[in-house]
């Protein structure tokens, strides 16, 4: 096709080429057919960018956040900054930690016993690192549920939502 400078940078976004690619075809004065083939996926997927990056690093050193438990191939070596995450995997862990939120959000719009347990079943949070910073009453009330006592007092499980508010902010 021939070179459309605006069409140029949509197809550098979408496979996430160098921008050098774009002076490249410029010269020639057209872009490669294989961009415009509808069956094409690309060489090269999507990189995050140092933005992204730094958001994922920033949810992944979250104490309480078990990445293994996160449904993306290869977690550590994002965090170890082996390779560049693809945009795939940024997607995929925003997703995970909205739903994490929505979790949070649940207990603490309504603090029942069956919306804690939610939380505390969820395999990627560490209910030990979450409530680690918790007084020693917030530790005996979440023991005591983990021991099969439902007998909290809605004081008691408003107490603990205002502490998984607070945590649910570092997400």
């Amino acid at each position: 096709m021939e070179f459309n400078e605006k069409r140029a940078l949509e197809i550098i976004e979408k496979y996430g080429l160098s921008l050098k690619t774009l002076n490249t075809w410029k010269s020639r004065g057209y872009i490669p057919r294989k961009y415009f083939d509808k069956n094409y996926t690309g060489t090269n997927e999507p990189v995050c960018n140092k933005r992204e990056i730094r958001q994922l690093k920033d949810i992944l050193n979250i104490d309480f956040i078990v990445e293994i438990k996160f449904s993306i191939p290869y977690i550590f070596d994002y965090k170890a900054e082996k390779y560049k995450p693809k945009k795939a995997v940024f997607i995929q862990v925003l997703k995970e930690v909205k739903e994490l939120k929505r979790k949070f959000q649940s207990y603490i719009n309504t603090p029942t016993h069956n919306n804690l347990s939610i939380i505390l079943k969820d395999e990627r949070i560490s209910n030990s690192l979450l409530f680690a910073s918790a007084g020693k009453e917030i530790q005996k009330m979440i023991d005591r549920l983990r021991k099969g006592y439902n007998t909290h007092t809605p004081a008691e499980l408003d107490q603990i939502s205002t502490y998984l508010e607070l945590k649910m902010s570092l997400l």
